[in-house]
């Protein structure tokens, strides 16, 4: 017989468990949890929209330097649009400006291509607008042959915080130093986070030397040179061409020169002053083809020369006027031997803007014939004229027409589904007018954030005719806001030439024309201040009927319903108030679930204290009953009869 152990297990007595701990730690742990996981995913985006920025920098460099351009934007429309970003035109004689055009575009073109997967805003890509919202992308192209390269700062949280390229985006000539930089806001979907903090702006920077992409002449040969023939194919060596009969390539290729005659460095112009404007310049490959040492006449294989005036105000040289000539002699006003001049007495630069006092640059430059740009060249002057021009200073009335505020008025305006709004500026009759205040009225639109809660905000104001002019970036949650910088400014002659862009910000999105607003012109009032008060504009903003807000009846209505089965139509009504006897009726009529309905509705001053007691010495005053059940909308008992006819 084996011996066997036996092990028994003495059973305790379980826990209790504790319903309802769990999921109480899990609902702690899961905020803490899910912006964990959303703040890991931010970073990947930001990670790789950092990457995608770079990338698109490195593209467009690696593009632009070789000198190619896609020819499907050879043509005047890409170059006409293309200057249009900064003021300027362009037609289909000007072939270095579609050249230039084509390859910027092209460039730009490379850049998107190399930034794929990052999240920008179709509608906002490349202009010189709305550069502070999320989702804008900005790729900037500039080179030495250009007037000036702003590099970003991001110290400064304006429209400096872009790389710009004056007076236009340049692809650079054979040599050239050239800049890319893209710079793209990036859009922060974390929660919380993105509501204070919308966007991440992340630059990318390459430069680079333009390739010497253009083939230089051949002398003394009809086409291209080609290899002398080999002795298997001379029978004898006096056949074999000598090398002084082989065409070869010269080493000479110079950029033009050009040089200013006009006006004189250093000088001082007053308003009783003519200002002159003149250039010379030649091609030195042209006039010595061997050596490039000597001087031609000029005009020598010169396509064109162009002149940009800058005024300085202290701060940043600011442009004032530019002129291209394409043939001798080369007038930064025009005319031709001897040049116009500009008359200062007339106040004004040829394209409407206010001469000032004070130091002033011409930066000129020249293009020949193969393409190639001249380094620049500068003069500094000055100009001391009155602030504001007086008529009796007019030299004739055919050069300065007589200012009129009759054709100031307001333009066009539009709503767009970033929830903003253009109101545009008509002036046909007032040249160098300027705008010095502008104060936008968009109580109606206050009011309706305020009573649908959307926290709208105004985020900033932009001032527009060319190029664009932030005139106010604080936020600002009233309205009657008013312009706070950037002011004054020159006033575009034109229909349509100027407009006013206002941008607010919150929980509304979409266009403001539509429902639930139907916004127009007539809902937000404009104030613009001119340098001549009496062409000042005003336009009220009218209040509209937003639909009106019906409130959802409130949980304690709902909550003290009584089943359907045990609550009487409204017809049945008066058997309830008719059975004051302590009758088995009464129970279900007066049950206690309905009591503290009573308790919570009636006067207080009629029964304070007998709420307790459902007896029939309070039923005999048989107007309570009536006053609840039929007149519920007498007293303050309309909460509990909701529950007699649910």
């Amino acid at each position: 017989m084996s011996n066997r152990l036996v092990f028994f297990k003495r059973r305790g007595k379980r826990e209790p468990r504790s319903r309802g701990q769990t999921m109480a730690e899990f609902m702690l742990v899961l905020p803490v949890l899910l912006l964990t996981i959303f703040a890991i995913i931010e970073v990947a985006r930001l990670l790789f929209a950092w990457v995608a920025v770079e990338n698109a920098a490195r593209f467009a460099l690696r593009y632009v330097v070789t000198g190619d351009y896609n020819p499907a934007h050879y043509n005047a429309t890409d170059c006409n649009n293309f200057y249009a970003e900064f003021g300027l035109t362009c037609n289909a004689t000007e072939t270095a400006k579609m050249e230039n055009a084509a390859r910027v575009l092209s460039a730009r073109d490379a850049g998107l291509a190399g930034a794929t997967g990052v999240q920008s805003d179709p509608g906002m890509i490349d202009p010189n607008t709305n550069w502070a919202d999320p989702g804008y992308l900005k790729i900037t192209v500039c080179s030495e042959s250009a007037a000036s390269y702003t590099d970003p700062n991001p110290d400064n949280f304006s429209t400096d915080w872009m790389a710009w390229c004056q007076p236009v985006d340049h692809a650079g000539a054979p040599g050239d130093q050239v800049w890319v930089t893209v710079s793209f806001n990036h859009p922060v979907l974390l929660p919380f986070i993105s509501n204070w903090w919308p966007y991440l702006h992340l630059t990318g920077r390459r430069d680079g030397i333009v390739e010497r992409f253009r083939v230089a002449r051949v002398i003394g040969a009809g086409g291209l040179p080609t290899a002398p023939p080999t002795s298997t194919y001379t029978p004898t060596p006096t056949d074999t061409p000598t090398p002084s009969n082989t065409p070869t390539e010269t080493p000479c290729k110079v950029p033009p020169v050009v040089t200013i005659l006009s006006p004189q460095d250093g000088r001082t112009y007053t308003q009783l002053d003519q200002l002159p404007s003149e250039a010379e310049a030649y091609d030195p490959d042209n006039a010595d083809p061997a050596t490039c040492a000597g001087v031609g006449p000029n005009g020598d294989g010169i396509s064109q020369v162009e002149f940009y005036f800058y005024w300085n105000n202290g701060v940043s040289n600011v442009y004032q006027y530019g002129h291209t000539e394409g043939v001798v002699a080369y007038c930064g006003f025009g005319g031709d031997s001897p040049c116009t001049t500009l008359d200062l007495s007339s106040g004004y630069w040829p394209n409407g803007t206010v001469v000032s006092s004070g130091e002033h640059t011409l930066a000129v430059r020249a293009l020949d014939d193969e393409g190639v740009y001249s380094s620049w060249q500068y003069v500094t002057f000055y100009i001391s004229v009155p602030p504001t021009p007086t008529p009796t200073l007019t030299s004739t009335s055919t050069l300065t027409p007589t200012p009129s505020c009759s054709g100031v008025s307001f333009g066009s305006f539009y709503t767009d589904n970033y929830g903003r709004i253009r109101q545009y500026i008509n002036n046909t009759t007032y040249p160098g007018l300027e705008v010095t205040g502008i104060s936008v009225d968009w109580s109606p639109l206050n009011a309706a954030s305020n009573y649908y809660g959307w926290s709208e905000y105004l985020n900033f104001m932009n001032w527009k005719n060319g190029g664009s002019i932030r005139i106010h970036d604080t936020n600002d949650y009233t309205s009657g806001t008013t312009a706070e910088k950037g002011l004054p400014r020159p006033v575009a002659n034109g229909v349509n030439a100027n407009y006013i862009q206002v941008d607010w910000n919150g929980t509304f999105s979409g266009d403001f024309s539509n429902s639930p607003l139907n916004y127009g012109p007539a809902n937000f009032g404009f104030t613009v201040h001119f340098s001549d008060s009496s062409c000042d504009l005003y336009s009220g903003a009218s209040s509209s009927t937003l639909p009106t807000y019906t409130p959802t009846p409130t949980a304690s209505m709902t909550a003290t319903a009584v089943p359907p089965s045990n609550t009487p139509p409204p017809s049945n009504t008066p058997t309830i108030t008719l059975t004051p006897s302590r009758t088995s009726t009464r129970t279900p009529t007066f049950t206690p679930s309905k009591t503290p309905t009573a308790s919570k509705t009636p006067t207080p001053s009629k029964t304070p204290t007998r709420t307790a007691t459902r007896t029939a010495t309070r039923t005999p005053t048989r107007t309570l009953t009536p006053s609840v059940t039929l007149t519920p909308s007498a007293t303050a008992t309309l909460t509990p009869t909701a529950t007699l006819h649910d």
